[in-house]
């Protein structure tokens, strides 16, 4: 059985199919009975797959709590897990937090220690970063922490070899991107015009 054939509409639409067919042609009650229940039991026997760590994993339970999954995927207390959705930043999943395991596609999450520090290069030095995230305004500041008093200043903010959501390109005022270990800031004071 496959992931789409779980418990969705469509399932609840044959279910239901199944059932009116019996009462509409007055079936024998053992007749309903058996389809019913063999239904019922196809649908119970199935497993949901899903990865940690890049290690497969299966669970029959549709809802899992993150403190399950880390439990039954080994991970250490002292370590987050964090789904991974491709093309975005990876969720975080907290120990009380609900996940769907019926999606699409097998789930994958990652374990991390939790609030590793990395270094990112700023003009560069290099700069201890705990983030997954950094701001334009954030990235000015690092550079330069004690700006001129009075100056009006604007800066280009440019950066390379960064995570593949945001490979490499050129920061602007409330901008924000994803950051990774050694990713290259280089920030250049302009004037305000």
């Amino acid at each position: 059985m496959t992931k789409s054939d779980r418990f969705d509409f469509a399932n609840i639409a044959k279910f239901l199919k199944i059932a009116l067919s019996c009462i509409i042609f007055q079936l024998p009650q053992r007749v309903i009975y058996s389809n019913l229940t063999n239904y019922l039991k196809k649908m119970r026997n199935f497993h949901l797959k899903f990865s940690v760590d890049n290690k497969m994993f299966e669970t029959d339970q549709q809802f899992l709590l993150g403190e399950d999954i880390k439990r039954l995927a080994h991970v250490p207390s002292e370590f987050d897990l964090y789904l991974v959705i491709p093309g975005f930043q990876d969720e975080l999943i907290e120990n009380g937090t609900r996940v769907n395991m019926a999606r699409p596609g097998i789930e994958r999450f990652v374990s991390r220690k939790h609030k590793q520090t990395i270094t990112i290069i700023v003009n560069g030095q290099p700069k201890p970063y705990e983030e997954d995230k950094v701001s334009y305004e954030q990235i000015v500041k690092i550079a330069f922490p004690n700006p001129v008093p009075g100056a009006e200043r604007g800066y280009t903010v440019s950066y390379s070899d960064g995570p593949h959501q945001n490979v490499e390109g050129v920061m602007t005022r409330h901008s924000v991107v994803f950051v990774k270990h050694n990713m290259k800031f280089d920030v250049t004071p302009t004037h305000k015009s």
